[in-house]
């Protein structure tokens, strides 16, 4: 399937056209490729979320709930002791989401509010354009290890086209693929979020700075 379905000629096929005659340019974004019209998917769809054309957001798959991927959600711990360090570290994670057409941030809760009622009014499902987690875990850093906590939220994807229409300069229609994927609540469909105390060795750098950096416990610590 095609990421988007043209202005009113095949834009997919102009893609594969450039994208096979001219090989330097086969690994360029879909996303930033011009139409028949001038634009890109990506223009597109920003403005859709800053109002300058109208359009729409046509869901057509709520995906499962899943976990998204593993990143680091506290402060990173650096034993630099002969014993092993235990320690309850405090993390917080905000999840927010994400959309393969990738627009900024800056128009980004716009778009996501677009795309959350056209869902709702299909499927029933709410979402928030982010969702934050507090809490604490115990880690166990042997000696000359790095170690921190990962966490990997809950997301919902939903797959659904971006409709445009034009009428300035001239008359044109888009409609574009896109996976939007949000933030779901810890529970939702009895699924939990997945954290996991990750450690590793100190790098040489590391080492030397326990030198400069280690309390009394030999321990330091640094930001996520």
């Amino acid at each position: 399937m095609s990421k988007y379905r043209g202005v009113t000629s095949s834009v997919a096929a102009l893609v594969s056209l450039i994208a096979a005659s001219t090989p330097a340019m086969a690994s360029n974004d879909w996303r930033d490729h011009p139409g028949p019209d001038g634009r890109t998917p990506r223009q597109v769809v920003t403005d859709c979320a800053t109002g300058a054309v109208q359009c729409s957001f046509t869901p057509h798959e709520l995906g499962e709930v899943a976990h998204g991927k593993f990143h680091k959600v506290s402060e990173v711990l650096y034993n630099c002791s002969t014993s092993p360090a235990t320690r309850m570290m405090l993390w917080s994670d905000t999840t927010g989401y994400t959309n393969e057409v990738s627009v900024s941030a800056s128009v980004g809760a716009s778009l996501f509010s677009i795309v959350s009622i056209s869902v709702e009014a299909r499927y029933g499902h709410t979402w928030s354009n982010q969702h934050t987690e507090t809490s604490a875990t115990t880690i166990i850093v042997n000696p000359g290890e790095v170690g921190w906590i990962s966490r990997a939220s809950l997301v919902r994807p939903v797959t659904g086209y971006w409709t445009a229409d034009y009428h300035q300069p001239k008359r044109s229609h888009w409609s574009i693929l896109d996976i939007v994927t949000g933030p779901v609540a810890e529970g939702t469909e009895g699924k939990t979020s997945a954290l996991a105390a990750v450690t590793r060795q100190m790098t040489t750098e590391e080492q030397s700075a326990c030198r400069l950096e280690a309390g009394e416990n030999g321990t330091y610590t640094s930001p996520p």
